[in-house]
């Protein structure tokens, strides 16, 4: 994943596979982030 990540292009549309893994990737990273997880809990 993390590969796959780092080597999207930087263009102004993405294939609908690339924006799938940046949303896969964004999830796994707000899931182990202690700093979301206290300011979730502060809302």
């Amino acid at each position: 994943m993390r590969n796959d990540v780092l080597n999207i292009g930087t263009l102004l549309y993405l294939p609908e596979s690339d924006v799938d893994k940046l949303h896969e990737a964004a999830k796994i990273l707000l899931e182990q982030s202690k700093e979301y997880h206290k300011a979730v809990k502060a809302l």
